[in-house]
């Protein structure tokens, strides 16, 4: 059996994790297709990437 589960994760700029606004927009790319208006590339994109995984380490240990 393939089971998988999601934990949706919004991060403001300032660092605090935003659970509330995170299930919001999950449950709205659940409903509604998103217009995606650009993209992070390069350094930007890595430092995004890493500071998200560390904020999903944390706050998904209790789930996972």
């Amino acid at each position: 059996m393939n089971r998988q589960r999601i934990m949706p994760l919004f991060l403001h700029d300032d660092g605090r994790c935003l659970t509330p606004a995170a299930r919001h927009v999950w449950d709205q790319l659940l409903t509604v297709s998103p217009d995606i208006r650009g993209h992070v590339i390069g350094k930007a994109a890595e430092n995004a990437y890493a500071r998200t995984r560390e904020v999903a380490e944390t706050q998904g240990r209790s789930i996972y």
